[in-house]
């Protein structure tokens, strides 16, 4: 019945009508729809990563920090929680020499682990920006915990300079 009214000509006059209704029945909707997604990753201090995927379902790995800083790791050991509150620890890199706790950047819900990086440990260790860890959500009240994290630009500068790294 209401395809009717709705023509070619007069569909963005009743957009803001449409969404006002969305909204009263469906009130995550105005998230949704003012959602601004976040097109480079961001960093924690403890050398997570996030980058955004879907509406608040990122992917979360660890820094070339880690290749550089410490020696390659040998197993991840993951925490069987789903949930997990900020700073919380979600997993354990672990190599000969010592293990790096890899801990929560913000309030978040485990979706998915990435279970083959056990089995190609190696290929997270050439190459820790691209392989995830794991794919999580947050809710959209928790976003706001985000702006505590560091842009791409940032980090590089601040913890992958040559300088850097030599003086760690």
């Amino acid at each position: 019945m209401l395809e009717q009214y709705l023509t070619k000509e007069n569909i963005l006059t009743a957009l803001p009508a449409l969404c006002i209704i969305g909204y009263k029945f469906f009130p995550d909707i105005k998230d949704w729809l003012f959602h601004e997604k976040i097109e480079d990753k961001l960093y924690s201090d403890n050398h997570v990563w996030l980058k955004e995927v879907g509406y608040n379902t990122f992917l979360l790995g660890v820094s070339d920090y880690l290749r550089k800083r410490h020696s390659n790791f040998n197993l991840v050991s993951f925490r069987n929680n789903t949930k997990y509150r900020k700073d919380s620890k979600i997993a354990t890199l672990i190599s000969l020499h010592n293990s790096f706790e890899v801990k929560a950047p913000c309030d978040l819900i485990i979706e998915e682990l990435n279970k083959e990086v056990n089995n190609n440990i190696n290929e997270l260790c050439n190459d820790y920006e691209n392989i995830p860890l794991m794919k999580i959500s947050i809710k959209s009240e928790k976003r706001i915990q985000l702006n505590d994290l560091i842009p791409s630009f940032e980090y590089q500068s601040k913890y992958l300079s040559s300088e850097t790294i030599l003086n760690a």
